[in-house]
């Protein structure tokens, strides 16, 4: 039997949102304050090895079942980088939330932590539900404060720029990164709107280079468009939005030194009930490559140059200029 009308049009936004079909007002219970707005800090040193978190919505239950498998096996990045639901994921695996807090928060995803319907000229949803939860279940701390570094990677509107957060209020920037046009509103840092980093990095490889991470493994959940029917004229927005993010994402993925693509089943059979076998599938990647990804952190890492010009061009101008004043080695 076809699926009714409203849960067809529900299912379009899962395919880039963390999205369900009810939605709940959330306040705020701990306002942001300006001193701790979301932010770049040019890092100071190189680190050992990033973990790269990919967008791609609920498929993006699959990144908790990675991030439970290296912990299981004694690995924690220096760095974790994150776009969109892989920011989501990455701050709760930066703030080393505990394994039952972990599975709480995995539990607790559902419809209603998307917020409040705000009408208005930029999106149908204000967003601040995820703000919330976020830093709910990060118990409020500011991402400098995080055990492992944390970057969430979004665009800003205005400029059409890519923008990195690694210090500040850390739900506000996991928002900042899930800001899909028209579905959200876009969050307002500093007098400036953010949107979703997918739309320029779905799979932040380089931007984890950037932050001087000499090995990368990236985990890659972005849905792959042969994978998605194409029905009807009214999935055709969606679809494009699917083949520039598999694209993007490929073009990064060769930047980095491994990356997981966990075998997620088909799209249909990727709903908030079936969450633990989404993670299982993000677990099996890890130990059916956990010898490679032990040898390659065992290995001197090569040496790379640290920017990637795709990435530099593409940087908000404050960003680009941190990261060349800062102490990390820069190209000619």
């Amino acid at each position: 039997m076809p699926r009714a009308p409203l849960e067809r049009a529900m299912g379009l936004l899962s395919i880039t949102v963390l999205a369900g079909c009810t939605l709940l007002p959330i306040p705020r219970a701990h306002p942001t304050e300006s001193s701790d707005e979301p932010r770049f800090v040019a890092p100071a040193s190189p680190v050992k090895w990033a973990l790269v978190l990919s967008s791609g919505a609920m498929r993006g239950f699959a990144h908790i079942g990675v991030i439970q498998e290296l912990r299981a096996a004694g690995l924690e990045p220096d760095l974790i980088v994150g776009t969109s639901v892989g920011a989501i994921v990455g701050a709760f695996a930066g703030s080393a939330i505990e394994d039952e807090r972990l599975a709480e928060a995995t539990q607790a995803i559902n419809a209603s932590i998307l917020g409040d319907l705000q009408l208005s000229r930029y999106g149908l949803i204000g967003g601040g539900g995820i703000h919330e939860f976020v830093d709910r279940f990060t118990r409020h701390h500011s991402i400098e404060d995080f055990p492992i570094q944390f970057a969430a990677v979004a665009v800003e509107a205005g400029r059409s720029c890519l923008e990195v957060f690694n210090a500040g209020d850390a739900g506000k920037a996991a928002q900042a990164s899930t800001g899909v046009p028209v579905v959200f509103s876009p969050a307002s840092i500093r007098g400036r709107r953010y949107l979703d980093g997918a739309l320029i990095s779905p799979l932040p490889v380089r931007v984890a280079r950037a932050l001087g991470a000499q090995r990368v493994v990236a985990v890659n959940v972005v849905l792959d468009p042969k994978d998605r029917p194409f029905p009807n004229i009214l999935e055709s927005f969606w679809r494009m939005s699917l083949v520039t993010q598999w694209a993007l994402a490929a073009n990064e993925a060769v930047d980095a030194d491994l990356v997981l693509s966990p075998q997620l089943p088909p799209e249909a059979m990727i709903t908030f009930s079936r969450r633990d076998a989404l993670i299982e599938v993000g677990a099996r990647a890890v130990r059916e490559n956990l010898p490679g990804i032990l040898r390659l952190l065992a290995a001197d890492p090569p040496n790379r140059q640290r920017f990637h010009t795709t990435i530099e061009d593409f940087m908000c101008p404050e960003t680009h200029a941190a990261l060349r004043g800062s102490r990390l080695p820069v190209r000619p």
